[in-house]
Formats: C-alpha cells, sequence, structure tokens
C-alpha cells in the first residue's frame, strides 16, 4: 500500500539489534600436543593414557637381585647378634657351649653370605640386558657381601683369639 510517491522509511541511527538467532560458540582451540599439561601423544589402541610421572609399561624387577640384596643386609645383623650371643655364653665359663654357639653361628653367617653372593650375581646376569629391573640391587648385594665376608674373616678370628 505504499504508493510511488511515498518515500522508504529511513533506518534509525542507534545500536543494532542482533539478529534473532546467534551463531553458536565454537569450542575453545585445543592446545598442541607437548604444550604444558598435554601428553605429547595418546595411545592408537584404545587404551587410557598413563598419568604423569608413571611410565606407560611396568617393566618387571629381578627377585635374585632383590633377595641378594636382602641377604647380604642380613647377614650383617645375623653377625652382630652372634657375637653378642657368644660372648654373652663366654661369661659363663662354658667353653663347650661356646664353641657350639661360635659354629653354629659362624655356618649360619657364611651360608647367608653366600647367598647374597649367589643371588647377586644371578641379579645381575638377569638384568644385563635391560628386560628386568633391579641392577643396583644386584650390584650393591655383591659388594656388601664382599664386605660382609671380610666382615665375617675379622669377627671369626677375633672370636677364636678371645677362646
Amino acid at each position: 500500500m505504499t504508493d510511488a510517491n511515498t518515500p522508504e522509511p529511513t533506518p534509525v541511527a542507534g545500536p543494532q539489534v542482533p539478529p534473532a538467532a546467534a551463531p553458536a560458540a565454537s569450542a575453545p582451540a585445543a592446545p598442541a600436543p607437548g604444550a604444558y599439561g598435554v601428553p605429547a601423544a595418546t595411545p592408537t589402541d584404545g587404551a587410557a593414557p598413563a598419568a604423569y610421572g608413571v611410565p606407560a609399561t611396568v617393566v618387571a624387577q629381578s627377585k635374585a637381585a632383590r633377595l641378594g640384596f636382602i641377604f647380604s643386609i642380613s647377614q650383617f645383623v645375623i653377625n652382630v647378634f652372634s657375637n653378642n650371643v657368644i660372648n654373652g655364653i663366654a661369661g659363663t665359663g662354658d667353653v663347650g657351649a661356646v664353641l657350639v654357639a661360635f659354629a653354629i653361628f659362624r655356618v649360619i653367617v657364611a651360608g647367608v653370605i653366600v647367598a647374597g653372593f649367589v643371588f647377586g650375581i644371578r641379579g645381575l646376569r638377569e638384568t644385563k640386558d635391560g628386560a628386568l629391573r633391579g641392577r643396583g640391587f644386584a650390584i650393591a648385594a655383591v659388594v656388601i657381601a664382599s664386605i660382609g665376608t671380610v666382615f665375617w674373616l675379622i669377627t671369626t678370628f677375633i672370636l677364636l683369639a678371645a677362646l
């Protein structure tokens, strides 16, 4: 119903009204792989990625290396205990009991030292190729068993001289 002589309405100056349907907000851009706080890669087999600070694959530890370390450390405890027991028995004046205790404890300590050596060397062989962890335990077992052997010899001669 407008006529050719009627002018078109002019737009009013002022703020523009946004259209009724605003465009959907897009998700924030993902940070680049390797950025701080973002894992560099995710597994392709569908498994969940490992937590931070935890290796993706857990390598088993050599039981022989661990046993060698335990035996090597325990021989010191047994040696000190046996020396105290033998000295206590020696105070009673019973020479036969002292000799029996001496022989029993010396054999036990020697067996524990040998076990430390055997398991330590076996642990060294098992961990040589890197398939198993625990090489440090194996090295420590052999070193501590060596020191224990010297300590055992010294205490044996001292106790024999005291008889």
